[in-house]
């Protein structure tokens, strides 16, 4: 949550911003991140990245995944080609590097952008360009004392699209903040939440927390699950 509203704040972006130019600048700069010398700057922190993965069989009707681990930590492969959303997902599997955070938006190059409806205002200036240094990045203060070797990492262990096994994610030494747990009906297979009734399970330490999707007035695809507040000690 906390690096999603960074992100958020340092990009000019929120409810009440414009995202479509309409031949002029929009308010929220997003659609920046559309441009991979900005990708690669903004994964150095709350970094999202994609991950080596193995299938449980060899089965081809078999549509769960596993990501690999090596040395207690996940395989990373690169970074994820969006970095604004801050969500772990089956395309961004692995989130690292919570306790850094830039001190500004990383500059737009364009080297890799075409001109698209969204950044059509981009291509009637003269100078579209940002021409200013890459932003510093910083440790989050905390009271938090981390081995600088630990272990800090939110992963998705398994991607499952079948009933079984049950998907599981796992947050390992992360720092003081807010964290969001949602559950998103990726498939119009079979109806809304109401028709899978979901069931998530959240262990913290030796304490577990059992949660059900009731039946709502409307039907959803997204759930808010819970939002988990960990305070420095």
């Amino acid at each position: 949550w906390d690096c999603g509203v960074d992100a958020e704040i340092r990009y000019r972006c929120g409810h009440d911003r414009t995202i479509e130019g309409n031949g002029k600048p929009p308010e929220c700069k997003r659609a920046d991140f559309r441009d991979k010398p900005v990708q690669e700057s903004e994964a150095r922190a709350c970094g999202m990245l994609q991950a080596q993965t193995y299938r449980r069989t060899t089965s081809t009707s078999d549509l769960t995944s596993i990501t690999k681990f090596s040395d207690g930590q996940p395989v990373v492969t690169g970074a994820n080609i969006n970095q604004f959303h801050k969500w772990v997902l089956f395309d961004s599997r692995v989130m690292k590097d919570l306790d850094w955070r830039l001190d500004a938006k990383s500059p737009y190059d364009g080297r890799d952008e075409q001109p698209v409806s969204l950044l059509s205002w981009r291509w009637q200036e003269k100078n579209p360009f940002e021409q200013y240094p890459q932003p510093n990045i910083n440790k989050v203060a905390s009271r938090q004392q981390f081995k600088e070797d630990e272990n800090r990492w939110i992963a998705l262990q398994t991607d499952a699209r079948q009933d079984d096994p049950p998907e599981t994610t796992t947050m390992r030494n992360v720092p003081a903040g807010r964290y969001q747990i949602a559950v998103y009906k990726f498939s119009n297979d079979h109806g809304n939440l109401d028709v899978v009734n979901p069931t998530v399970s959240i262990y913290i330490g030796n304490s577990q927390f059992t949660c059900r999707y009731d039946r709502c007035k409307k039907p959803y695809d997204l759930w808010n699950v819970a939002n988990i507040v960990i305070g420095d000690p």
